[in-house]
C-alpha cells in the first residue's frame, strides 16, 4: 500500500519534534536544493506492515557528534561524543520511525515491524542530488547543520 499524502510533512514534523525532545536541537525547513552536508552519512530504517517503506536521515559526522554531545550533556569535542555519534543517529531514526508509524497508519490497530537501523557514508556527488529532488525528502537546518529526511515506499 502506498504512503499517505501527508507522509513527507509528517516525517519532518516528527523529526523536528524528536530532535527538540532528544537533544534540544531546533530544525527549520530549508528549500531544495541545498548544499550537501560535509562528511555525510545516511542512517536508514525499514518498516513493514499495512504500509511498508524506508526512512533515511542524512547528516554530517559533525552533526552526529553535536547530537551525541547534546544527548549526553558533554562538549562535541569530547571523545565520548565522537564514539557515540553513530549510535545517536541510529537512535534518532528509531525514535522518528516509532513516532511516525501512528501518523501514517490507517487505523489504531495497525502494527508495524521496524528493522534495526543501519548507517553508511553517503556519496554526496551521486546520491545527494537524488535526495534533494525526491518528493519524499524534507531538507532542514538543524542548529546550522543541513540535514535531510526521506520516506519512501
Amino acid at each position: 500500500m502506498s504512503l499517505p499524502e501527508n507522509a513527507t510533512q509528517s516525517l519532518f514534523e516528527t523529526l523536528a519534534q524528536s530532535l527538540e525532545t532528544m537533544a534540544f536541537v531546533i530544525a527549520d525547513p530549508l528549500p531544495s536544493p541545498a548544499d550537501a552536508p560535509g562528511d555525510a552519512q545516511v542512517v536508514s530504517l525499514t518498516f513493514e506492515g499495512p504500509r511498508s517503506g524506508t526512512i533515511n536521515i542524512v547528516a554530517s559526522r559533525e552533526f552526529a557528534m553535536m547530537l551525541a554531545a547534546n544527548v549526553l550533556g558533554i562538549d562535541p569535542s569530547d571523545p565520548d561524543a565522537q564514539e557515540k555519534a553513530d549510535d545517536c543517529m541510529k537512535e534518532l531514526v528509531n525514535v522518528v520511525g516509532g513516532a511516525l508509524m501512528p501518523r501514517i497508519a490507517e487505523s489504531e490497530t495497525d502494527v508495524f515491524k521496524l528493522s534495526l537501523p543501519t548507517i553508511r557514508p553517503l556519496n554526496t556527488e551521486t546520491e545527494w542530488p537524488g535526495f534533494c529532488n525526491d518528493t519524499g525528502t524534507q531538507l532542514a537546518s538543524a542548529d546550522g547543520h543541513t540535514i535531510a529526511a526521506r520516506i519512501a515506499a
